[in-house]
């Protein structure tokens, strides 16, 4: 394996995200916090990871994770595309939905 490319490969792929909406504000802080690190969070903690300091279960909080995955919808279209159709796919006709929009277990 190239370790090289593949740091590459990582590197891009974060700039690409991260780089999509910049923002400049007089607060130095507030421009590092919302030019990178909440939406680095939101993806890496809300959506990969599945966790927040609210939501420790790894289940996918059905309202609480479409409401963090908009965030994405300018810098990864697809992914939110993808994580609202998961979502839709446990909601049932009445409109309720499976608790914790947890996906089904792996058959063996």
């Amino acid at each position: 394996m190239d370790l090289d490319a593949a740091l590459k490969g990582v590197t891009d792929f974060w700039d690409s995200t991260l780089s999509v909406i910049q923002v400049k504000t007089p607060d130095r802080s507030m421009d590092i916090l919302v030019n990178g690190w909440l939406l680095y969070q939101t993806l890496s903690s809300r959506v990969w990871g599945r966790t927040a300091f609210y939501q420790s279960s790894g289940a996918y909080g059905f309202r609480d994770q479409l409401q963090d995955v908009m965030a994405l919808c300018v810098s990864q279209p697809a992914m939110t595309r993808e994580h609202i159709l998961r979502a839709a796919a446990r909601q049932f006709t009445e409109g309720t939905c499976n608790i914790g929009g947890c996906p089904p277990p792996a058959r063996a």
